[in-house]
């Protein structure tokens, strides 16, 4: 592996590190109501800008020393940002939502002793996942509600077509994983 290569990987990390902390500050000053569209614009757009400024600049507004790594290899490192950023974009939704196995791990610590089957079975509320699901729909402005009932956005409809487009890819079929 040549030091440059090294270098790659280290600017790379470093950059997709300092998104997360930006997402990790907004977060906890305010959680958005269009979290997947914001994390895009902390994960992917503004390092573009930031990865075209250093491209555009290398050699002519940048002393030549200060990023020693050239077009091709800051290249590399936007691609390894940006494949971290959306595998991290990817599993963003399903880290933050509720995870009914998380929710049972986390009453039997909670008990002193662990609890029984029918313990824990009393504290599900399937409604209560229905709706926080259903909200977060809603929120993210995939679905809204209508006189009807429930519609899908523009937003929702391209998201189910890719997911669609990625099950029949990997062969899967509907409703199994």
């Amino acid at each position: 592996m040549h030091l440059m290569d090294i270098y790659i990987l280290v600017y790379g990390f470093l950059l997709f590190s300092f998104c997360l902390l930006v997402h990790i500050v907004v977060w906890r000053i305010r959680i958005p109501n269009h979290q997947i569209p914001l994390l895009g614009l902390i994960f992917i757009f503004l390092p573009a800008l930031v990865f075209l400024s250093i491209y555009a600049a290398k050699g002519v507004f940048l002393p030549p020393a200060l990023f020693d790594l050239s077009r091709t290899e800051w290249f590399a490192v936007f691609l390894l940002h940006l494949s971290l950023s959306g595998a991290y974009i990817l599993s963003y939704p399903a880290a933050q939502a509720v995870s009914p196995s998380l929710k049972m791990l986390i009453d039997i610590n909670s008990s002193e002793n662990g609890c029984s089957v029918e313990e824990l079975v009393k504290k599900f509320d399937e409604n209560a996942l229905f709706e926080e699901r259903l909200q977060d729909l809603i929120k993210e402005s995939f679905i809204v509600e209508t006189a009807d009932g429930i519609e899908l956005t523009e937003a929702g409809r391209k998201l189910i077509k890719f997911f669609i487009f990625m099950r029949r890819l990997l062969g899967l079929s509907m409703g199994e994983g």
